[in-house]
């Protein structure tokens, strides 16, 4: 895989200030900082739990993308709406 995944140099800042942008922006750091702190995890790493009950690192990942997911698309169909 020689191309860089997206989240993985960051992204700029944009010139205007509306909701979604700063969504987008905040989005971007978010996955910057996931891709980095999961970068080289090992099959042991992924399986690791704090506690009974509570998730495991894989699963932790599996959540966190589905509330960016979601959060995205929200922010495009609020951004339609604006429109």
């Amino acid at each position: 895989m020689d191309e860089p995944v997206p989240t993985e140099e960051g992204s700029n800042a944009r010139e205007e200030y509306i909701a979604s942008s700063i969504i987008t922006r905040l989005l971007d750091g978010l996955g910057f900082r996931f891709y980095w702190a999961t970068e080289g995890l090992s099959e042991v790493d992924y399986s690791f739990t704090p506690g009974s009950g509570c998730r495991i690192i894989v699963e932790l990942m599996g959540h966190i993308g589905g509330l960016i997911n979601w959060v995205t698309i929200i922010s495009h169909r609020e951004n339609k709406q604006e429109a």
